[in-house]
């Protein structure tokens, strides 16, 4: 949904997304844990309003991987169709060890 304009649909050529990019890229190559929940802090606040999959969204914060971080790009650009599925048995078996 961060990839999306405010009224939820993808952004055209002169739209903005709720999230901008450059703010999207600085969360997707923090490494810091504090540098990534700021960033997720100013997030949660732009959608706040919005319905969103609590329990999927602290999964992600909480066991943040490459796996995780590559579905977000996905997701953000909308391309989710093209992303590892979050149900792929081997995903889940990476992603929990």
């Amino acid at each position: 949904m961060l990839g999306r304009t405010a009224d939820g649909k993808q952004p055209g050529q002169h739209e903005r997304p709720l999230f901008s990019s450059q703010r999207f890229a600085a969360l997707i190559r923090a490494d810091d844990p504090e540098e990534r929940l700021r960033h997720l802090r100013r997030a949660v606040t732009l959608v706040r309003r919005t319905s969103f999959d609590v329990v999927r969204f602290a999964e992600d914060v909480l066991w943040w991987n490459d796996e995780r971080r590559g579905r977000w790009i996905f997701e953000y650009y909308q391309e989710g169709r093209a992303a590892p599925a979050a149900e792929d048995p081997e995903l889940l078996e990476r992603t929990q060890q």
